[in-house]
């Protein structure tokens, strides 16, 4: 570890241990080996793991933190919308990191990723980073702002914001405090959880994308299409050092047929 670097943890979140994840894994302990440790965060239907997967760091945990971490899910499922359980699962049983990497295994990233790290961690002082943040004024519409729940006096809407997390970095004191709020009666899908209540607290955000958001500094990492919900990549994109997602060694005929339909529509507006 070099004097002087953070010490973070770079979460991989998964429910599969298929070698892409694994190669994945592979890709981020090299490119991270300065900044701090890697972890398969696995969503496994039990505790057990085969003996081959001893020498990976795995976190497992199962559709318990649900109600052991006594926070308000919105739903009885980990997805959709409560994928910081996790996270903030794992943030508990290990404090001593200053921040927290979530990478979700299907995000790829057309360039170094050791380039892309070091770029970011060492001097960066951000308490979260995640893609696409918006004001609930530019997205009035979007499913989640609903979900949503403050004990007493609802947020006015314009103070309600929302991101996209397939990839992010949230620090050790923003996690504190999201915990905290958690445990007293707030919810909500983690898309609007997280920015609206990191700028309640005054923490500072920063965007991946390329887009102006009148928020926050931009940092160029991803555009709206490369960085989506839907449709699946079938490879990475040819853009250079941006990340992407979803990208899917394996995908369904009604993925592939959304695929299509999208790109001879040239669709843009992959956010509604």
């Amino acid at each position: 570890m070099n004097d002087g670097i953070k010490k973070q943890a770079f979460l991989i979140l998964t429910d599969t241990i298929l070698q892409p994840t694994i190669d994945l894994y592979y890709k981020i302990e090299e490119a991270t080996k300065n900044y701090g440790d890697v972890f398969l965060v696995y969503h496994a239907k039990n505790n057990n793991l085969p003996d081959k997967y001893k020498a990976i760091n795995i976190d497992v945990f199962t559709d318990n933190i649900l109600s052991d971490l006594k926070y308000t899910p919105i739903y009885n499922s980990i997805f959709p919308g409560s994928n910081h359980f996790p996270i903030l699962n794992f943030f508990l049983k290990h404090p001593q990191y200053t921040d927290f990497w979530c990478i979700e295994n299907d995000v790829a990233f057309n360039g170094s990723w050791k380039q892309f790290f070091s770029a970011l961690s060492p001097n960066t002082d951000y308490d979260f980073i995640s893609s696409h943040i918006r004001k609930y004024a530019v997205l009035p519409d979007w499913f989640w702002w609903k979900s949503f729940i403050v004990p007493g006096a609802p947020f006015k809407e314009e103070d309600l914001y929302r991101c996209f997390n397939p990839i992010y970095k949230i620090s050790n004191r923003a996690l504190q405090y999201i915990d905290n709020c958690l445990k007293n009666g707030y919810s909500g899908h983690h898309e609007v959880l997280y920015p609206t209540l990191i700028d309640k607290a005054g923490f500072k955000m920063a965007d991946f994308s390329t887009e102006e958001n009148y928020i926050t500094p931009t940092l160029g990492y991803c555009t709206l299409r490369t960085m989506r919900w839907k449709p699946v990549f079938l490879l990475v994109g040819f853009k250079r050092n941006k990340l992407y997602h979803p990208v899917k060694p394996k995908i369904t005929l009604r993925q592939l047929l959304v695929f299509v339909k999208r790109t001879f529509l040239n669709e843009k507006k992959y956010l509604t």
